[in-house]
């Protein structure tokens, strides 16, 4: 199943693995010499007004790229470097240094994150030069890119990733087992993507900036590349913010996903119910009753679709039901979202939900093109696994137990995306077959067995930042991560995933302000 269920993950499932090393350890797993990258001169000039992933990028913004090695682990395997994309807003007034932003994914883009929130993140990140990059293989930032066309990519963001028979099974198979061989015959460094080696570019691009600390601000999964930073780098780090961070310890991570977003859905069934124009006089309970058939139906060709084929798709509703969620919500949303609903349960009309599940997707629906790939999001959660091999009975259990536990806390989205799945072929359990290839080369260190634990061995006064109405990354994670780095936790009272650059609550803006500019936290945990 994780060949599939993979597909329906939103957040990596397990921290990756790394090695007890530092720049300077001397460690001979790492190149005996970082210097030439460490010393290397950033020539910043001035963005293009844009480029083929972005419009616009801001006039204030400035661009240039620094070499990081592909490979950090074999100084003689002559791999060769990967250039990095990094844009920067300077600082109004001094500047204390840098500030590197890593948005999530894994595969976002931190480039786009800063040129298309250039004046909110000033305000909000006061006092720091702010730096964006596209991480290896990603955007700008060249090393990966699976060869596909736009229309190989749609097929394949909009095909079922639980096929509820054996010839669609198949078919997915086939396609997914065709992207993966040309992802790895098509890049010499894709076995080198992992959390570990994006961690290890931050420390470099931080040293070649000229700043003596790493600061970083990492959201989302970009909280797993902070823990890496803590354990490889405990006395190099300055500031550090963390926020809707992941919990690489839960085991069932998409079951605590769709069991938060389910609950966000249904208050949202009630409210439809309320609502004349899309409850149409009925209960509840009735409503939600509508929502579980039409969601077990998807794939009706009744269904009014936008997909390339011409049929409604599964995965694009299941992700245009969560798309939204991430968002702080508002009465906007409210309208928007109820007015999705109410085109799916009333005029058997999928197009809403099917075109916030092309944008999740990263495809622009009105201009028919892709703004951006994740072809290294799969790859990354592959190779951040904890294991190199698997018991295929031991997977079947273990999977079919998700999905009997997704039905349980989730049922509005195991109707959509698990109902009928088809889940006898064996291959279903295999691992990915990425990682298989990769930890294969003996020059690729494999992951722990477990998932390394998130600690805080320099005791740095990270400041984590959570939101009570996550359902991306639920709240209970900040909690526990909390406690994992023996800091106190800031709560945002609000909806929404990673949202503190995007709002303007006041008492958040003077935890980070007062932060950034002398490294204190809140005595306690604070509620903003």
């Amino acid at each position: 199943m994780r060949r599939m269920i993979a597909l329906a993950a939103l957040v990596a499932l397990a921290a990756a693995g790394c090695s007890d090393g530092s720049d300077s350890s001397g460690d001979e797993s790492e190149p005996t010499d970082l210097s030439p990258y460490a010393g290397q001169e950033v020539s910043w000039s001035d963005c293009p007004a844009s480029d083929q992933f972005m419009e616009s990028i801001p006039d204030s913004a400035q661009c240039a790229k620094v070499n990081v090695p592909v490979d950090y682990f074999d100084g003689s395997s002559g791999r060769g470097d990967v250039q990095i994309a990094l844009i920067r807003i300077p600082a109004q007034g001094e500047s204390q240094g840098s500030l590197l932003i890593n948005p999530g994914g894994p595969g976002a883009s931190g480039f786009d994150t800063v040129a298309t929130s250039a004046d909110d993140l000033k305000s909000h990140l006061p006092g720091y030069d702010i730096v964006g990059f596209d991480p290896r293989g990603v955007g700008r930032s060249v090393g990966f890119d699976c060869k596909q066309t736009d229309d190989l990519r749609l097929t394949q963001i909009e095909q079922d990733f639980t096929p509820e028979e054996t010839t669609e099974f198949e078919d997915t198979y086939d396609s997914t087992a065709e992207y993966e061989r040309a992802c790895r015959d098509g890049n010499s460094a894709w076995g080198f993507l992992a959390t570990p080696s994006v961690a290890r570019d931050v420390s470099l691009i931080s040293q070649a900036l000229g700043d003596e600390r790493i600061n970083f601000y990492g959201i989302s999964y970009g909280s797993q590349i902070g823990y890496e930073l803590l354990r490889t780098y405990p006395d190099r780090i300055g500031r550090m913010i963390l926020e809707s961070p992941v919990d690489p310890a839960v085991e069932d991570t998409l079951g605590d996903q769709l069991a938060a977003f389910n609950v966000k859905l249904e208050g949202l069934l009630t409210d439809c119910a309320e609502q004349s124009s899309c409850g149409r006089g009925r209960s509840a309970a009735q409503v939600r009753e509508a929502f579980l058939k039409v969601g077990a139906d998807i794939e009706n060709p009744s269904i009014a679709t936008m997909t390339s084929d011409g049929h409604p798709s599964e995965a694009l509703v299941y992700y245009g039901l969560i798309t939204p969620m991430y968002f702080e919500w508002d009465a906007e949303w409210q309208k928007t979202y109820l007015e999705a609903l109410s085109s799916l349960l009333n005029e058997n009309d999928a197009r809403y939900f099917e075109y916030y599940g092309y944008l999740y997707n990263n495809y622009d629906p009105s201009k028919r093109k892709f703004v951006q790939t994740d072809d290294i999001q799969g790859l990354v959660n592959c190779l951040d696994e904890s294991t190199t091999e698997a018991d295929v009975a031991q997977e079947r259990t273990k999977d079919q137990a998700q999905i009997a536990d997704i039905q349980q806390r989730a049922p509005l989205f195991y109707a959509v995306g698990f109902s009928g799945a088809y889940l006898e072929d064996d291959r279903i359990y295999e691992p990915c077959s990425y990682a298989q290839a990769a930890f294969a080369d003996a020059a690729i260190p494999d992951p722990p067995h477990d998932a390394p634990a998130v600690t805080n061995p320099g005791t740095v006064p990270v400041l984590l930042l959570g939101v009570s109405g996550d359902t991306a990354t639920p709240y209970a994670w900040a909690q526990t991560i909390s406690g994992n780095l023996d800091v106190p936790l800031v709560t945002q009272n609000t909806t929404g995933h990673g949202v503190y650059t995007s709002g303007d609550n006041a008492c958040t803006l003077d935890v980070v302000g007062t932060y950034l500019a002398s490294g204190t936290l809140p005595a306690v945990d604070t509620t903003c």
